[in-house]
């Protein structure tokens, strides 16, 4: 099972998964989980996958994401860090708990699957771009 979702909040808890350099590939998971106290089972992954990665600010564990649009002082503080973004460079602000952070990249795509949970970021690039079963 692999099915692409619409960007937007997400009421998970998501880990920094995965990062290949050679594409600039940044794969965000909130993983399958038998669940726990207060939290609830989940029986797939939710992988937010960006690709053409320019630059990144993001904590390792996140509670909950919401995908929203940057500020004109972020777009700012941004361009100081890393230089004028490019034509294909898009500013993705990821808030969890009332903080926001901060991802360049070309593009990013949401995905819920079933994939085993340490299967290479290769393989993944490929099934969830292909859209493969």
């Amino acid at each position: 099972m692999n099915t692409k979702i619409a960007l937007g909040k997400f009421d998970r808890d998501f880990q920094v998964w995965a990062f290949a350099v050679s594409h600039g590939t940044l794969l965000i998971r909130s993983p399958s989980s038998p669940g726990a106290k207060a939290k609830p089972a989940r029986q797939t992954n939710l992988d937010l996958l960006f690709v053409g990665v320019k630059y990144m600010a993001v904590p390792r564990f996140l509670e909950g994401i919401e995908i929203v649009v940057p500020s004109n002082a972020e777009t700012v503080v941004l361009e100081n860090l890393i230089g004028k973004l490019s034509r294909t460079d898009k500013v993705f602000i990821l808030a969890s708990q009332g903080k926001r952070y901060s991802v360049v990249a070309a593009g990013v795509n949401a995905f819920e699957n079933d994939f085993k949970m340490f299967e290479p970021l290769s393989t993944l690039e490929r099934k969830l771009w292909d859209n493969e079963p």
